[in-house]
This record gives C-alpha cells, sequence and structure tokens, in this order.
C-alpha cells in the first residue's frame, strides 16, 4: 500500500500546476505560434506541433460526443466539420470511453484530471504488474515511474489517447499472469475490462500493439508453463470478449 501512496504523491507533484494553481494541461499556446492572425505578430520555435490536434481535434470531439451523452443521445455526427462529419466512426474521438464523465466536471477541471488519470493509471497499473515479477519495491517504483513517465506517454500525453490506452497495458499483462497460475472469476473479468478500456480509449496503434504485446505474452507463458486446455479457452475467451464488447465502437469506426 505504501507503494502506491508514494506512487499517488509523485503524479501529484509533478501535476502541481493543476492542482494548485488551476493550470490545464492543454498545448493553448501553440494556437499563438501556429496560427493566424497570431502567427503574424510572434515568431517561436514549435518543437512539438502535432499537439496542434489537442485544441483543433480532440477536445472538440470529447466534448460534443459527452455533451450528446448528457442529452441521452448517440454521439453520431459532428455537424461542425465541413458540411458534417461522423463522431462515433471517427475512432481518435473515443466517443465511449468510460472515463469521459470526467468532462462533466465544470470549467476544463475534467480535462486535467482526464489527462492526469493517465499517469496515475499507467503508474498504479505498472506496479501492481511488476510486483508480481520483482519482489524488490524500489525496482518497482522505479519501473512504474519509468513507464508512465516514459516518451511515449508524455509526448501524447495532452492528446488524452494513446496515454490512457497505453495505461491500461499493465493491467491486461497482470490479468494474464494471474490466470495463468489460477483459475478465477475476476481475473477473467479484469483482462477483458482492460483490453476492452484500451480498445474505447481511442488510438488504433496503441490498440493493435497492446493486443499484439497481450497475444504473445499469453502464449509465451501458455507455452512456458505448461498450461492446459481450459485456462487456455479462457484467455481466448477473454479477447473475443473484449472485441464483442466494444463492437459498438469497433464496428463504425472499421
Amino acid at each position: 500500500m505504501l507503494a502506491y501512496i508514494i506512487l499517488f504523491l509523485i503524479t501529484l507533484a509533478v501535476y502541481y500546476k493543476f492542482f494548485i494553481f488551476g493550470k490545464i494541461p492543454f498545448p493553448g499556446d501553440l494556437m499563438v505560434v501556429s496560427y493566424s492572425p497570431w502567427l503574424d505578430y510572434y515568431k517561436f520555435p514549435v518543437q512539438n506541433p502535432l499537439i496542434s490536434d489537442v485544441f483543433s481535434q480532440f477536445v472538440l470531439w470529447k466534448y460534443l460526443a459527452i455533451e450528446a451523452l448528457k442529452n441521452f443521445e448517440w454521439p453520431l455526427w459532428n455537424p461542425y466539420s465541413f458540411t458534417g462529419n461522423p463522431l462515433l466512426a471517427t475512432y481518435h474521438s473515443a466517443s465511449l470511453y468510460p472515463l469521459n464523465i470526467l468532462l462533466l466536471l465544470p470549467k476544463h477541471y475534467g480535462w486535467g484530471l482526464y489527462i492526469y488519470s493517465q499517469t496515475l493509471i499507467a503508474s498504479l497499473a505498472f506496479y501492481l504488474f511488476i510486483s508480481q515479477i520483482v519482489k524488490s519495491k524500489i525496482a518497482g517504483l522505479s519501473g512504474a515511474v519509468i513507464f508512465s513517465f516514459g516518451g511515449l506517454m508524455t509526448t501524447w500525453l495532452e492528446l488524452g489517447t494513446a496515454g490512457h490506452a497505453i495505461a491500461w497495458l499493465p493491467l491486461a499483462l497482470y490479468s494474464i499472469k494471474k490466470l495463468i497460475s489460477e483459475t478465477k472469476f475476476r481475473f477473467i473479468v479484469l483482462l477483458i475490462a482492460s483490453l476492452s478500456l484500451v480498445i474505447l480509449a481511442g488510438s488504433a496503434q496503441i490498440t493493435t500493439y497492446t493486443f499484439l504485446i497481450t497475444f504473445f505474452y499469453a502464449s509465451f507463458s501458455c507455452w512456458k508453463n505448461g498450461i492446459k486446455s481450459q485456462r487456455i479457452l479462457f484467455l481466448s475467451f477473454s479477447f473475443i470478449a473484449a472485441i464483442g464488447i466494444t463492437a459498438l465502437q469497433l464496428l463504425p469506426s472499421y
């Protein structure tokens, strides 16, 4: 429990500007240095121009989807893009991702918590997984910090899609490891839930990588431990169930 508290405090410390000063993790400065009319007056180097997609696409999609759901409507259509564009079928909109509920909070604090939750979930989930492999708490804490603050996480953090998809990977690996050693219903549910959340998070690339990693990890673990067909069946069912549960998102998108 102490390790989880330490990780929680570390993530709070990194996001102190949000929790203490109310500054939202949002690349609004790029609007000034990348777009007219401000571009004509200010010339500053842009280190990561790709995150301008946050305010030109991702935030707008998220809040449009949450507004539709607040009105008990399916977030099917975006009327503000050209002459209209599919919203639910836009995979990066992650319209059905459960943690979108944070965006119901006022004054964009929900967006700050939504971005912060990526780092928190990633650190806690990775420690949960790595603690099953290594006994050293220092090694586990170090691994959790490196994973949750690594280059891939921080580069795409403000997009709010790839980071959320990555964050659930350790929980899926933890579930697989536990299912290999003991067949319990709660680990099947946990694996289905974690894989479903990866899919719904809205990053097609990370979803593909996650399913490849978890598939090969499960296959290798079964081969190494000589697992019986019953547990292989449970693992296979979990993968198929996750895809089936998220079909509402996958079918329109693909």
